[in-house]
């Protein structure tokens, strides 16, 4: 039996509108981590990044009265899940830094495919389908075609960058899963919230154990990627998202993540001048189509789908 008191709207033009803008600005998350690994090594990128992304958080959590005092049991949960989500961000920041920034859009936004196939392994009731498998086949032929272009026709991007991002789609999957089955009755405002501060000491560490010879080389460009990953899209899309998800159909909302793979190979190509071949606009193609029948057939519930890979 539904719950009643679940909010379910039909989708407005306004309440699309704004799930497109958020679709397309997650585009650019890739794009400016890229702009920013010229100045900045991949762990201090993400040390910056949920800084800022609490920092967004915390006013909106007290605005909108949403609690953020953990439990033990919430803390227990939340310090497995950190440690998996570390390792996620780190090899998305690495291999984007090693490839090209479409290319890393295109791994990364394919993740719906690796939450469809965990989802089904660790969670009851949740089990792939005649459509989730079809979705799940057409994006996995788009991650095939990235590859295909490096090993057949040569590219600019790095085959290790590109295995490195897909392992981070892997585990960005896999995350989603982990979170749906750790946090029930968890607000994903205060999970989003504690994640990123309890991640933030783990970043540093990387930083100074690994990357303490790095030569930084801060520019307005590197700042903007920085304010951009932090700001805008761990602060404003999550925000924008969540509040989407908690009155809108959540297969409806995610739905507009198809253009997001989009978006961000299209700038891509206009901020940092990466050719856009056909293999990689026909991968773009796949995956997005791979998306939206994933959504449409899956049962995935909103605490799963409503914050890719922040």
């Amino acid at each position: 039996m539904k719950d009643s008191s679940i909010l379910n709207d039909r989708l407005t033009l306004g309440a699309g509108l704004l799930a497109f803008l958020s679709a397309t600005l997650w585009g650019g998350n890739t794009v400016s981590i890229k702009i920013a690994s010229s100045g900045m090594p991949p762990a201090a990128i993400a040390a910056v990044r949920f800084f800022l992304g609490a920092l967004a958080v915390w006013p909106y959590a007290r605005f909108a009265g949403i609690s953020l005092k953990l439990v033990k049991e919430e803390l227990l949960f939340l310090l497995g899940l950190v440690a998996l989500f570390v390792v996620q961000i780190l090899t998305m920041n690495i291999g984007t830094s090693l490839t090209l920034a479409a290319h890393a859009t295109v791994l990364i936004s394919s993740y719906p495919f690796a939450t469809a196939l965990f989802a089904h392994l660790l969670i009851r009731g949740d089990h792939l389908n005649g459509g989730k498998i079809l979705g799940m086949a057409v994006s996995f032929s788009g991650v095939a075609l990235i590859f295909g272009e490096a090993f057949i026709v040569g590219s600019a991007g790095s085959i290790v960058g590109d295995l490195i991002v897909f392992s981070s789609c892997i585990l960005l999957g896999l995350r989603q899963v982990v979170t749906k089955r750790m946090t029930q009755g968890l607000h994903p405002v205060k999970l989003v919230f504690w994640q990123s501060v309890f991640s933030v000491p783990a970043f540093l560490a990387v930083t100074f154990i690994f990357e303490g010879s790095y030569e930084y080389r801060i520019n307005p460009a590197v700042v903007a990627a920085i304010l951009y990953q932090g700001v805008v899209v761990a602060g404003f899309c999550f925000i924008l998202l969540t509040s989407l998800l908690r009155r809108y159909n959540a297969s409806v909302i995610t739905s507009f993540s198809f253009f997001t793979p989009l978006f961000g190979v299209i700038l891509s190509g206009v901020l940092l001048g990466e050719v856009l071949s056909a293999w990689l606009i026909l991968s773009v193609a796949l995956i997005a189509a791979g998306i939206v029948v994933v959504s449409r057939f899956g049962e995935t519930k909103a605490e799963i789908k409503g914050s890719p890979g922040i």
